[in-house]
């Protein structure tokens, strides 16, 4: 009997590490395939802007500059990634949630479409958005830099 207990201790905590192996594998597995730098060019009231996303398989680097109000830059840090919808959700270190939709992907363009989301579960679900949705600043084509 006392046998059998410490084989069951045994496997008991053998099976204990191996999920807890599993649960600290990289989050990042199902990851975009079109990491990269990426741009575009735009006005606002006369004034050129440039937008830019330095897509990594753990965060996104944006960055809005121009001649006028509106510059900003942020990290949007991974939370998960789903390759069916190409839906990306993220947060800044301030835990401001980031959803992210990515289309028509190419060698040397992306179409993007970003919203503010109030958590992740809001992020998950949230429609794709139609192509002619102009919330948020719409679908954006951004060119590989």
């Amino acid at each position: 009997m006392k046998k059998i207990s410490i084989i069951a201790i045994i496997i008991l905590f053998a099976t204990a590490c191996k999920k807890e192996e599993i649960a600290l594998t990289n989050p990042g597995l199902d990851v975009p395939e079109f990491v990269g730098n990426f741009n575009r060019t735009y006005k606002i009231v006369g004034s050129n802007f440039i937008a830019t996303y330095k897509i990594d398989t753990n965060k996104i680097e944006y960055s809005n500059e121009g001649n006028g109000p509106g510059n900003a830059s942020y990290t949007i840090l991974f939370d998960s990634y789903n390759e069916t919808d190409k839906r990306w959700i993220g947060h800044t270190e301030d835990f401001k949630y980031y959803l992210i939709f990515f289309k028509n992907i190419t060698a040397t363009s992306i179409d993007l479409y970003k919203q503010k989301v109030s958590d992740p579960n809001e992020a998950q679900n949230t429609p794709i958005p139609a192509d002619d949705n102009d919330k948020n600043y719409g679908w954006n084509t951004y060119y590989k830099i």
